[in-house]
């Protein structure tokens, strides 16, 4: 799909592969490194996230100059270090704080300055794989937004907040053949006699995930994940069927992160690290999935033909004011041309409260 939008202010000034983006874009996300990976309210600051959904959309500069105004009073502004550096040999007790996102971004910033993306990548996202899940999987979101963009400092923000929000599913190793796969690890926990109705001592979404994370029953089944090539193309297709069938919030987060974790797949080194993202991502959402309800997963029919157009939908999405409504459409453009499934379309037509 070619940019579009009305083009008010818009500069062309730079390319990232093949993406063509403005200087305005930049400059507001520079101003966003200022302020708190967590809200004046304890929730993710979605606003370089949703900035960078809003430039892939087609919005121009005076929208995103808007957005970025209006969703600044909530924002808080970026905690300082510690005190204490981390480092090589001390990530692993920074990881999960929630406090230490400061210590964090000056690391991974070194980092790759210091070695590039890749190179950061590669030798980092091993004690970061299970941790995926946490913030409802939103430092992993962060994080393949910015390598989508291509900025660096962006990439050290992104590693540094999933890095300080991680929620671990940690399973033991099983010998022999584990035999489950996504669809087969959320069939599983549905017709668990205990899970599948589990209750919740905590509320909140992460709180829920901790309990779920750490129960000796779900991780007896997460432990016998098994993926392969077709594993993410397979999640992404459930997450998909799960928010359309449910509408549930926090559903719609397993849809956007299996977007993000294709997209740090991209730059991933090597097969067996991809492999390796690809199971924890597996094992997060089905500790997701016990969360909301081990609701039934139904096939959509869409019908013949998607319902509206791109670039009517784009449209309907820059001009909204919700994160949440932006980021997801922008997901089902992305994911619609990974995997040619034009469904993803008509999800974004009704997030965007367009009908046939």
């Amino acid at each position: 799909m070619g940019r579009r939008g009305p083009g008010r202010g818009r500069r062309r000034a730079r390319r990232y592969g093949e993406r063509v983006t403005t200087g305005t874009l930049d400059r507001l996300l520079d101003e966003d490194l200022t302020t708190d990976p967590v809200t004046a309210g304890g929730l993710t600051n979605h606003r370089p996230m949703t900035l960078i959904a809003l430039d892939a959309l087609g919005a121009d500069d005076r929208r995103l100059e808007q957005f970025s105004k209006g969703y600044a009073s909530r924002l808080a502004p970026r905690r300082p270090p510690t005190g204490t550096a981390v480092t090589v040999s001390t990530l692993g007790s920074a990881l999960g704080t929630g406090e230490r996102f400061g210590d964090l971004v000056a690391y991974f910033g070194k980092e790759v300055d210091s070695a590039g993306v890749d190179a950061t990548l590669g030798r980092h996202l091993g004690i970061l794989l299970d941790g995926v899940g946490g913030a409802a999987f939103h430092g992993l979101i962060r994080l393949g937004y910015a390598l989508e963009h291509g900025r660096d400092r962006d990439v050290a923000a992104g590693l540094a907040y999933l890095a300080d929000s991680a929620q671990f599913v940690q399973v033991p190793p099983v010998t022999g053949g584990g035999g489950l796969g996504a669809a087969g690890l959320l069939a599983a926990l549905r017709d668990h006699p205990r899970l599948r109705d589990r209750t919740f001592g905590a509320t909140g979404f992460a709180h829920c995930f901790a309990e779920v994370a750490a129960d000796p029953d779900f991780v007896e089944l997460a432990a016998r994940v098994e993926v392969d090539e077709h594993s993410l193309a397979e999640l992404a297709r459930l997450t998909h069927q799960l928010y359309r069938a449910t509408g549930d919030f926090f559903e719609l987060h397993t849809m956007t992160g299996t977007h993000a974790a294709r997209l740090v797949l991209a730059r991933t080194p090597t097969s067996e690290r991809a492999g390796s993202l690809v199971a924890a991502l597996v094992r997060a959402v089905g500790a997701a999935y016990v969360v909301i309800g081990t609701l039934a997963v139904d096939t959509v029919d869409d019908g013949a033909s998607p319902p509206r157009g791109w670039p009517e939908i784009s449209e309907a999405l820059v001009a909204s004011d919700d994160p949440h409504v932006i980021k997801l459409g922008y997901t089902c453009r992305q994911e619609e041309q990974a995997w040619s499934d034009s469904g993803y379309r008509a999800t974004a037509a009704a997030v965007a409260g367009l009908t046939a």
